[in-house]
């Protein structure tokens, strides 16, 4: 198990990374060699890690996945990665960006429950568990226990769920439809 520090002990540092899991460290150099962060888990909140490339490069790759527009909705994370309403949870190995979840509270009484908005995974299911566990911990701070989402990923829903299922049991409670025209 990670020890966890809340949200209120975390501190921000100018990359814009709000650490909520402090990194487990790899120290198989031995006993002179550096400690590397082999995994850890942050809530994105200052829109300056949005000047790195190579995050950029990791939320195109996560939108393209989720089946969303890449360049607006990377400026909209930017603008609004602040918002007390909206938890960017971003897990790292080794330093690079892995897995993502993007969480948003309810802000109307139309939506019945806090929803995840977009999920990415390139590393191990460890990551994904982290990084559930790591968002279900904030909301629980605002009183929720339940979670909607839908599988935009195009991977099968059994898949998909698999990767949800440390999020508790899953309720399949009505259908989505996309309608078009024009």
């Amino acid at each position: 198990m990670v020890e966890r520090y809340g949200l209120d002990n975390a501190k921000r540092n100018g990359s814009g990374w709000h650490n909520v899991t402090p990194p487990r460290y790899d120290c198989r150099g031995g006993k002179n060699a550096p400690a590397r962060a082999i995994m850890a888990v942050f809530r994105l909140t200052s829109p300056t890690a949005f000047e790195h490339e190579p995050v950029i490069d990791f939320f195109r790759r996560a939108l393209n996945a989720n089946k969303l527009p890449i360049e607006p909705t990377i400026f909209e994370l930017a603008q609004r990665c602040g918002e007390e309403t909206l938890g960017i949870f971003v897990a790292t190995e080794i330093g690079a960006p892995q897995g993502l979840c993007i969480v948003m509270l309810p802000t109307s009484n139309f939506m019945l429950a806090p929803q995840v908005l977009a999920a990415f995974n390139t590393g191990p299911h460890r990551l994904v568990v982290e990084t559930i566990a790591e968002a279900k911990r904030w909301l629980e701070g605002y009183g929720f226990r339940r979670l909607l989402g839908c599988n935009r990923s195009g991977a099968p829903d059994k898949v998909w769920l698999r990767a949800f299922k440390s999020a508790g049991n899953a309720e399949a409670i009505g259908t989505a439809y996309e309608f078009r025209w024009g």
